[in-house]
């Protein structure tokens, strides 16, 4: 976590970028009491994405509505990873190079016990969606750090 904590967005791969994005802007939607989903649909129909919004939008819901404590996360055009974003991003990252056991860990930390299983689902659903686009937040492997 401690490794994008800070760091600029900017500095990210395309697949984590848009993902920092999606969440980001899950948040201010739901903060202007939008729903997230038709917020959110034209531009991850334009980027060829739309499978991936259903389970970004499910892990979202289940960290907002089980969180055992509040995240915070960053207005759109932050430029700057805050605490709660490289916690979020770790998690994916964990599921997108295979790390399960270490994601569900971290979730075991985050959510109710009764929303971990799920919430480990939903993540690992849109990992592997962002992945088929070419999208992947951090690469499939290790080895793409």
């Amino acid at each position: 976590m401690y490794d994008l904590l800070d760091r600029r967005v900017d500095a990210l791969d395309q697949g984590s970028r848009f993902l920092l994005w999606s969440m980001r802007s899950w948040v201010a939607s739901m903060t202007e009491r939008h729903c997230p989903c038709q917020t959110l649909g034209p531009a991850f129909s334009k980027m060829g994405l739309l499978g991936a919004l259903p389970d970004i939008h499910m892990a979202m819901s289940l960290l907002n509505q089980n969180a055992l404590e509040r995240l915070s996360l960053s207005p759109i055009s932050e430029k700057h990873i805050s605490e709660g974003e490289a916690l979020l991003l770790c998690v994916w990252r964990d599921m997108a190079w295979g790390r399960g056991a270490a994601a569900r860990s971290t979730l075991e930390l985050m959510v109710d016990s009764d929303s971990v299983s799920a919430t480990f689902v939903a993540i690992g659903a849109s990992t592997s969606r962002l992945a088929a686009m070419d999208m992947s937040p951090f690469g499939l492997t290790a080895e793409a750090e």
